[in-house]
């Protein structure tokens, strides 16, 4: 993992731009990647003039994999953007689990529709090359697709994808790519898909402008209520683009389970019955940010169970997912306002809870409550007020 402190150091002393493309021919160096044929990288670093100092600073990080100079570049992501656009890092073992879970086929067309630097799409091609032996350029043009809110990703994408490429003794040309620089949930998308993965944005809906929100909140059911978090429409999103019987796979906060502002989203899911199955990491932290996630895996048809299964505390994140046992959740059976997601053991443990002894309802006739008939004590007239006190007359 390449240490975010660092960079944040670098970025300091020299600009992003300048960051940047050291790292990337820092990198093709490294590796003695001739990238001469390919147009991409050549006008990216065209007229580039190395800076020694950042040089030696680039080649202390040890960025020893493509994965690893995709995590680097994600961490050059001006504040601001990060903010507004909710771009985190997605560790590779997430990125490599979805990806195996959803299996693509060999002529299946897979997009991420918030890609950021490319995580899911380099996953995508190195699962093509090693499932199918097919090669990276095919790849890249019949089954990988991408979208970003941000330019700058979308250009980088490509550059990882080429390096990938070159790595295997392949070059990529600008018309290779389906990757388009574009708002995800305002743009009229047409196409269909056969699976939708990604890490879509994490963003508060006090951090968008008053005409982002309007806009969002008049087009998309899951955040029509008004207090939302971006993701939800994301899952509206990947949903609408899959085609019958396509499977999503989303990391993501896992408080729409339980939270006021996750109803609408909840009832959306419940609806379609679309939700397959969910790993809750629960309080264990995937990014470094307070944020605890989920991976949500939906097929579009009616699924009658949800498959659950949450880490244990004593388990790290990779160990836990190396082990998914899995426990089925009716959905009939879920609440809207919150979502009870409960693991085998844990039925077990609440059924045997439920049926000990002796009910009070039949040991009782119930009909209301406990009775004071003190109203007068409990009920306060507010006009009775004393500054800061109320005062209450009471009788003997």
């Amino acid at each position: 993992m390449i240490n975010k402190r660092k960079i944040a150091e670098l970025l300091s002393y020299f600009s992003i731009e300048d960051v940047e493309k050291e790292v990337v021919a820092n990198f093709l160096k490294r590796f003695h990647l001739d990238y001469s044929s390919t147009h991409i990288l050549t006008d990216y670093l065209y007229n580039y003039s190395h800076n020694k100092d950042l040089s030696l600073q680039i080649e202390r990080l040890g960025i020893d994999s493509l994965k690893a100079l995709e995590n680097c570049l994600e961490m050059l992501i001006l504040d601001n953007d990060r903010k507004l656009n909710g771009a985190f890092f997605t560790p590779v073992y997430i990125v490599d689990y979805i990806i195996e879970d959803i299996k693509p086929k060999e002529n299946e067309r897979t997009i991420d529709p918030s890609s950021g630097c490319g995580a899911f799409l380099i996953g995508l091609a190195e699962y093509y090359h090693k499932q199918y032996d097919k090669s990276i350029k095919k790849t890249v043009k019949e089954n990988i697709f991408g979208a970003d809110i941000l330019p700058y990703n979308i250009e980088r994408a490509k550059r990882l994808l080429s390096i990938f490429a070159l790595q295997h003794g392949e070059i990529l040309e600008e018309t290779d790519f389906n990757l388009y620089q574009r708002d995800s949930l305002r743009y009229q998308w047409t196409e269909k898909y056969d699976n939708v993965v990604g890490n879509p944005p994490y963003v508060k809906f006090q951090d968008l402008s008053d005409e982002n929100r309007e806009y969002l909140m008049k087009h998309w059911k899951t955040i029509e209520k008004g207090t939302f978090n971006l993701y939800f429409a994301f899952f509206e999103l990947g949903y609408d683009l899959l085609k019958d019987d396509g499977r999503l796979g989303y990391i993501t906060p896992n408080n729409y389970f339980t939270s006021l502002a996750g109803e609408s989203l909840r009832t959306f899911l419940i609806n379609k019955k679309c939700l397959s199955k969910i790993i809750d990491f629960n309080s264990k932290k995937v990014f470094d940010v307070q944020t605890y996630t989920a991976i949500s895996f939906l097929k579009k048809c009616e699924n009658d169970f949800i498959l659950y299964d949450r880490i244990p505390n004593r388990h790290t994140l990779e160990e836990f997912l190396s082990n998914v046992k899995y426990s089925e959740n009716a959905v009939s059976e879920l609440n809207i306002k919150k979502w009870r997601l409960l693991r085998t053991d844990e039925k077990k443990n609440i059924k045997a809870i439920e049926t000990v002894g002796m009910p009070i309802k039949q040991m009782f006739d119930i009909c209301v409550g406990i009775a004071t008939l003190k109203d007068e004590v409990f009920f306060v007239d507010g006009s009775n007020l004393d500054g800061a006190f109320i005062s209450k007359t009471g009788h003997n």
